[in-house]
């Protein structure tokens, strides 16, 4: 699979315990903060910074992150609340519906 003609990454670390493999995890979305909304939305975000959220087959969460200009990759474990955020604001919808219905309601 790949995110605006890039390839994504695999990556396999281990962190407290449990093993985050993205090739045996679904994954789910990917954010590019170059991307000018993004930054406006998430400031967080450092420009060049790719973040790919993912699920495991046991339901944890985890962002992977990529750095573009240092070529830098790393794991970022999520709790059920930062992976809920996440999707929050960057407006998936379709996956806040999907995993996280019974937070959300009718407007």
């Amino acid at each position: 699979m790949s995110l605006f003609g890039r390839k994504l990454p695999h990556v396999r670390n281990v962190i407290a315990g449990v093993i985050y493999d993205t090739q045996k995890a679904e994954h789910l979305a990917s954010q590019d903060a170059s991307a000018y909304l993004f930054k406006q939305l998430v400031p967080s975000m450092r420009s060049g910074e790719h973040q790919h959220l993912y699920r495991t087959n046991a339901g944890n969460w985890f962002l992977v992150l990529q750095q573009e200009y240092t070529a830098k990759i790393w794991v970022e474990p999520l709790t059920l609340d930062a992976a809920f955020t996440w999707l929050n604001d960057f407006q998936e919808v379709q996956l806040l519906e999907r995993f996280f219905s019974d937070r959300l309601t009718d407007g």
